[in-house]
């Protein structure tokens, strides 16, 4: 939600939104000071904030872009990546379950 048309005129709660995206996605300290002191006043622009938090978005994904397309040459390891994840979370499902099995005194 970026604009519910409500809260105060200053501060819309979707703008409180994108802000909180800003702030957990970058790590450009200054500029998180900045556009929180401008929401704050009433005067962040979302015009101009959007492309911001948008190429912020863009540059947390271009590593797994990277990883993704240097992957998708290559199903067979694609396989083994996803045979090995299916035997860690058996291991853990396992050893949960023998756990809730043994507080329930069926084992």
């Amino acid at each position: 939600v970026t604009d519910e048309g409500g809260a105060t005129p200053n501060q819309k709660s979707g703008g409180r939104n994108l802000l909180d995206l800003f702030k957990n996605l970058s790590s450009d300290r200054a500029k998180k000071k900045e556009l929180e002191e401008l929401y704050q006043n009433g005067e962040l622009k979302y015009s101009e904030f959007k492309p911001l938090l948008a190429e912020t978005i863009i540059e947390i994904f271009k590593p797994l872009q990277a990883k993704r397309a240097e992957l998708a040459d290559d199903p067979k390891k694609i396989m083994d990546i996803l045979e090995e994840g299916r035997e860690k979370a058996a291991a853990v499902a396992n050893r949960t379950l023998q756990q809730v099995k043994e507080k329930m005194g069926l084992v």
